[in-house]
């Protein structure tokens, strides 16, 4: 099911965000769940990462889209959020918080399902998966969103995330075929990075996590198009 959360405090637009929704799922209401907020305050309070979208009005009486974007981004970089403004000169600042894109008021419902429909394959390209490590008898289980790279080393595996490390037994090519539907991609040799984690590349520098990788020549090509596929179809 589709979490999807309205965060504005103009009850006539929240009313008609809703039925829009509404009219989209017309057909499998119980394929989404609606969460309203009448303020960003409302949202970020205890926030918890549980929307998949949220739509986000720019410019609220006792809160700015904008600020409220950028805590949840520093919690949460999975949410996908879409801004909602009457002002088409917000949709540059945006791009600061990671949104995906941005509707202009008053909303239409064709305007509207071509964003949604952009937000939910976005989704969908961009699931996660969990994926099993046997540690030595004990199992941790991964969700390929947290694994920023992995290392080789002879015949071990060493998982990394933003907390831990986690070192197991495979191969590389096993692992890599089954990691390449969610945005894994073998930067040399011995390494394998998470797309979703890219900070920068520099000639064969490449940031992960704060972390610094080299990229093989060989490689390089292969990554750069992965990368401009991935953040190029973000925008």
């Amino acid at each position: 099911m589709i979490q999807l959360a309205i965060v504005d405090d103009d009850p006539v637009s929240v009313r008609t965000i809703h039925s829009y929704i509404d009219r989209f799922y017309k057909d499998t209401p119980e394929a989404c769940h609606v969460t309203e907020f009448r303020d960003g305050a409302d949202l970020i309070r205890d926030y918890r990462s549980v929307f998949d979208i949220i739509f986000m009005d720019v410019e609220m009486e006792q809160s700015n889209g904008i600020h409220v974007a950028r805590f949840i981004r520093e919690r949460d970089s999975r949410t996908v959020i879409l801004f909602i403004s009457r002002m088409a000169k917000y949709a540059v600042a945006g791009y600061d918080v990671s949104a995906l894109d941005y509707i202009l008021k008053p909303v239409d419902y064709y305007s509207f399902e071509m964003k949604l429909r952009k937000a939910l394959h976005y989704l969908e390209a961009h699931q996660e998966k969990k994926i099993q490590i046997s540690l030595d008898g004990s199992f941790v289980w991964l969700s390929t969103d947290e694994i920023q790279y992995i290392e080789v080393y002879g015949h071990r595996l060493v998982y990394h995330t933003a907390t831990d490390q986690y070192e197991a037994g495979g191969s590389i090519n096993a692992l890599l075929k089954e990691l390449e539907p969610y945005h894994f991609v073998q930067c040399s040799r011995y390494c394998i990075v998470n797309l979703r984690h890219v900070g920068q590349l520099r000639d064969n520098d490449l940031t992960v996590g704060g972390i610094t990788l080299q990229v093989s020549k060989r490689r390089r090509k292969d990554l750069v198009d992965a990368l401009m596929l991935y953040f190029g179809g973000r925008a």
